[in-house]
């Protein structure tokens, strides 16, 4: 499960503040290791968030990653046995950022979950193996200044972009490193 804490910019509130996650699984069809993703609904600024906020009675990072899991997708946070957390990432947010949690969520039947559709728009899974087929492996390029180059994983029924994509890059480097080889490099 990779999940997302978000520290507060100086002076703004946590609701300020987005967040989103990445569960590993078993797929129960294919009992093979796979990603569980999920996307919310669109809420204010039109931005999309898949997860949610630190709340207040929250100790960490991990544990707002299990809570959500939890109310999001009906994944109790008894059965996800954490890996750690990966080095925090920024947001659009402006002094926003991301903590990704790794952990693992054991076999998932995604017909199965108790999903919360207030905050939960599609929660589907990806096999490991298919997201590291080079074939499937894409860049997404911004030529802003300053310009910036973002892994897309195609391949399935949804694209894999943004942040999520970013995340679940840094996590295959390391959980997958001998079968994911995609490399970003930015042109200019």
């Amino acid at each position: 499960m990779t999940c997302y804490k978000f520290n507060p910019p100086g002076g703004q509130s946590p609701s300020q503040v987005t967040q989103q996650y990445l569960c590993l699984c078993v797929q129960s069809m294919e009992s093979q290791p796979s990603c569980l993703l999920s996307g919310q609904v669109l809420y204010a600024v039109t931005e999309v968030k898949s997860g949610g906020k630190m709340d207040d009675t929250d100790r960490d990072p991990v544990h707002t990653a299990l809570r959500e899991t939890w109310e999001e997708l009906g994944i109790s946070m008894e059965t996800v046995d954490v890996w750690g957390t990966m080095m925090d990432l920024p947001t659009r947010v402006p002094g926003g950022k991301v903590t990704p949690v790794i952990g693992y969520c054991g076999e998932v039947d995604v017909n199965r979950l108790s999903i919360s559709e207030d905050e939960v728009e599609l929660v589907f899974t990806r096999t490991i193996k298919s997201i590291c087929e080079p074939k499937h492996n894409g860049l997404t390029q911004f030529r802003t200044s300053p310009g910036y180059t973002l892994p897309v994983f195609l391949g399935g029924e949804h694209r894999i972009w943004g942040l999520t994509a970013m995340i679940l890059h840094m996590a295959l480097t390391t959980i997958a490193p001998g079968l994911y080889r995609n490399k970003i490099r930015h042109q200019s």
